[in-house]
């Protein structure tokens, strides 16, 4: 095996390592509005994409950067499909586990709703990890605009 092979970074641990730190950032931002009181402010939760959005962006702007040699805006998409299922998962389950201990946050959150709606919290969870791929998959759309490289930048990187 060559030194080289040893340093390959891949997308799954790309995917693994920035997803953990989008759910630790979505699960702190959580944590600090419960703290002060404002979890049950549904509206909050659209700063949640900010954390999506920079740390897509940093996760492949990362793998941009050390896989220079074979990015590809594919490629692009699966690091960011991948942060996006390890944060939305881990987040989800932690809502669920969140509004399974705290039933009061699951009636503040309906009572937030323009329909007479109930459910409970594994529907809420998985409100949560569905909001959080669609918003996450248009804003990784997003970053790869900025990020993706023209045909010709590749051809010139791969002579």
């Amino acid at each position: 095996m060559e030194a080289t092979d040893k340093k390959r970074i891949t997308i799954e641990q790309i995917g693994i390592r920035y997803g953990l730190i989008l759910a630790g950032a979505n699960i702190g931002f959580f944590l600090l509005m419960s703290l002060l009181g404002l979890e049950e402010r549904s509206w909050l939760r659209f700063f949640n994409l900010v954390f999506i959005f920079f740390v897509v962006y940093k996760g492949l702007q990362y793998f941009k950067h050390h896989t220079r040699s074979y990015w590809t805006y594919f490629k692009g998409l699966g690091v960011g499909m991948v942060i996006l299922l390890v944060g939305a998962l881990i987040f989800s389950i932690f809502i669920g586990a969140y509004s399974w201990l705290n039933p009061g946050f699951i009636e503040a959150v309906q009572g937030n709703l323009p329909l007479n709606v109930t459910f409970g919290p594994l529907v809420l969870a998985m409100l949560v990890f569905l909001e959080t791929m669609i918003y996450g998959f248009i804003l990784t759309f997003a970053c790869m605009q900025r990020l993706k490289t023209s045909h010709m930048q590749d051809s010139v990187h791969n002579y």
